[in-house]
């Protein structure tokens, strides 16, 4: 019981520092798709790819 006991505890320790720094990246790699899919929506604007319509979703789901 104590055995698996410390298994336990060194897989939360284990995946817990594996975890950190992808969490602490995280941010910066939303921030970047937020701003790609933002770039996406104004060229569509712009080329007339994209209705008033389907311009107002796209904007209203990225805002969410």
């Amino acid at each position: 019981m104590n055995r698996l006991f410390s298994i336990a505890a060194m897989a939360l320790i284990a995946t817990s520092t594996v975890s950190l720094p992808a969490n602490a990246q995280m941010g910066w790699g939303i921030n970047a798709s937020q701003s790609q899919l933002q770039t996406r929506i104004n060229s569509g604007i712009r080329s007339g790819a994209l209705t008033r319509n389907e311009a107002k979703n796209l904007q209203d789901k990225l805002n969410r």
